[in-house]
């Protein structure tokens, strides 16, 4: 560090080796001269603006570029004045240090800090990162317009400050794996948000020493991908004309009634309409389409929410009923089923009246072979005449069957 003391009339009065090797010169050179003298008369206008102040009283930090053995340097500089009892000052003291090195690690530090921003506002999606003490360091804009919280009413609180206690105890143990050093990954759906769903990570952050001393987290808005895959779900397993299961879709709820760790019966409705076909051929595929709609409502409300209601094809439909143990119970439904499709519909200026036939079959173990029994007993429903309800053999015992 240089070091000099310098009087009121800018001449130096004291100067260290390391002063003596900036300009070249040994102490009996500089001393009694000022800096100007000793630079040729090319002393930085910048230096000389701040001694005014100094001499003025008031003390001076600053950085300044100056040639030294060709190459350009940065050095920080400190003058602090000397000030009498009378409150003159009579001098100042002066320290410099070259900071080129440091000063370049600052800027490039700072380009990088520019960049990291700059990449964290132009990625689509919110990035936080907190400490071991779960107090956010960094937020992107992202981050603020989620929590509708300016970066200043963030930054140094903690996330359950933040998020509020009912968000940060749901996410908690996702935040205590990243600080164990997991990197993690989770979906979530954003309460009282639009129902928004979030695709989150955390990944730790080490120090030097290899300890975590943080993470940061990163939340992508995956609403749009959920509904999309809903929509195409809807589009695999529903019959886009009544709305109702298609036939992929009655397997799969069917097959996941089966599959539940209690295993609870289920009863199983084939239902087909009668004199469906004269409708079509006398007024149209489109009032037949329109009956079909009609029929599939008049079904859908005759069941509860966990039951399922399905199109299997043409004029055919299905009824799964879950946890049915009582064979009255079922037997109920299907009753309701035929009453309800008896009922005229008025579609338009048409009024047409049909019927059904139902077959009803009960189990709790293989999907097919239910299956099959409920299309043997609709088979034998046609047989009676149709308008009927006709039951398959019992697979299990009547009254309640799950013990």
């Amino acid at each position: 560090m240089r070091i000099a003391y310098v009087d009121s009339t800018r001449r130096f009065r004291f100067v260290n080796h390391l002063l003596c090797e900036r300009f070249g010169l040994p102490p009996e050179a500089i001393l009694g001269r000022t800096r100007s003298e000793l630079t040729s008369g090319s002393s930085d206008a910048l230096i000389e603006r701040h001694v005014d102040l100094v001499l003025a009283g008031q003390p001076q930090t600053f950085e300044f570029e100056e040639l030294v053995d060709g190459k350009r340097c940065t050095t920080e500089t400190r003058l602090v004045p000397d000030v009498d009892e009378a409150g003159h000052t009579r001098g100042f003291f002066a320290t410099s240090l070259d900071s080129t090195e440091f000063s370049a690690a600052q800027r490039s530090l700072q380009r990088q800090s520019a960049t990291l921003r700059s990449v964290t506002e132009a990625v689509p999606a919110i990035i936080f990162v907190v400490d071991t003490e779960l107090r956010v360091r960094f937020v992107n804009g992202a981050f603020e317009r989620w929590r509708g919280l300016a970066q200043e009413q963030i930054i140094g609180r903690t996330l359950q400050e933040v998020l509020g206690d009912e968000d940060y105890l749901r996410t908690r143990v996702w935040m205590q794996r990243a600080l164990a050093g997991e990197s993690v990954q989770f979906d979530r759906e954003e309460r009282g948000r639009s129902a928004a769903h979030l695709s989150n990570t955390y990944i730790p952050l080490r120090s030097d020493e290899g300890r975590v001393d943080g993470f940061v987290g990163v939340a992508q808005d995956i609403t749009m991908h959920r509904l999309e895959q809903v929509r195409l779900l809807n589009l695999a397993e529903r019959d886009p004309l009544t709305g109702l299961l298609n036939r992929a879709g009655f397997d799969e709820r069917m097959a996941g009634m089966l599959s539940l760790r209690s295993r609870p019966p289920v009863a199983l409705l084939f239902i087909d309409l009668d004199r469906f076909k004269p409708v079509n051929d006398q007024y149209g595929h489109p009032v037949g389409d329109q009956l079909l709609q009609r029929v599939a409502d008049r079904l859908q409300n005759l069941v509860r929410p966990s039951d399922a209601v399905a199109r299997l094809g043409g004029d055919e439909f299905a009824i799964v009923l879950s946890g049915m143990r009582e064979r009255p119970h079922a037997l109920a439904v299907a009753e309701k089923v035929l009453a309800a499709v008896c009922r005229p519909f008025e579609l338009g200026a048409v009024t047409v009246e049909i019927g059904a036939s139902v077959g009803v079959a009960w189990g709790r173990d293989d999907a097919a072979e239910i299956c099959k029994r409920a299309d043997a007993a609709l088979y034998e429903a046609k047989r009676a005449g149709r308008g009927v309800v006709r039951c398959a053999p019992d697979a299990l015992p009547r009254g309640m069957s799950d013990d």
